[in-house]
């Protein structure tokens, strides 16, 4: 009796094991989906935002060249804010040109240091969708689908690639905001020296 007891006890152990390990497994395949997950929605909520932000420098700057513009010419006689208006002038067009070079599309040789480029491929990143036909694409991502380690290998590459994206934006957003400021404060400056 005690030698039927103990097969039995092996197999509920092995059975312990093995739902242990599955169990596991659940909860890592969790983890990495969530990973991905809220990778993905911060790296294109700050995408998001970055764009809005240009498209608002954009929008005041504008505005402001067009105010500056009709006010330099309707105080054309005025020689004592030329300084001021020129410096506001330059100002604002450079602020637009760095927000729109932040919101300028990419493609991947822009994104991507040359030295990898030629075996970075991600199939979920636009340049490298439309690069294949259809049924090519079809059968390309088929093949990655099949082992779950390529899988996460193209997810991570397409995480890479937007993340290097969003640090471009971020670079000329920067460098737009800081003129915006710098020219801001000179020409404000300029405007009370000249009017003193």
């Amino acid at each position: 009796m005690t030698e039927q007891m103990q097969p039995t006890e092996r197999r509920k152990m092995f059975r312990r094991k093995e739902d242990r390990k599955r169990t596991t497994e659940r909860k890592s395949s969790k983890s990495v989906e969530t990973f991905f997950r809220n990778t993905l929605r911060s790296n294109l909520e700050l995408t998001s935002l970055a764009d809005t932000k240009a498209s608002i420098l954009i929008s005041v700057n504008g505005f402001i060249l067009t105010v500056i513009i009709t006010a330099s010419g309707l105080q054309a006689f005025q020689e004592d804010m030329i300084y001021a208006f020129i410096s506001m002038i330059i100002t604002s067009v450079l602020a637009i040109l760095f927000s729109v070079m932040s919101i300028l599309p990419r493609y991947k040789k822009e994104i991507v240091e040359k030295k990898y480029l030629d075996d970075y491929e991600s199939a979920l990143y636009f340049q490298d969708i439309s690069s294949r036909a259809p049924d090519e694409y079809v059968a390309y991502v088929k093949g990655i689908l099949k082992s779950s380690d390529a899988t996460r290998t193209h997810m991570i590459k397409h995480l890479h690639m937007l993340g290097s994206e969003l640090c471009k934006k971020h670079r000329w957003l920067r460098r737009a905001y800081v003129i915006f400021i710098f020219g801001l404060v000179v020409s404000v400056s300029l405007a009370v020296y000249e009017s003193i």
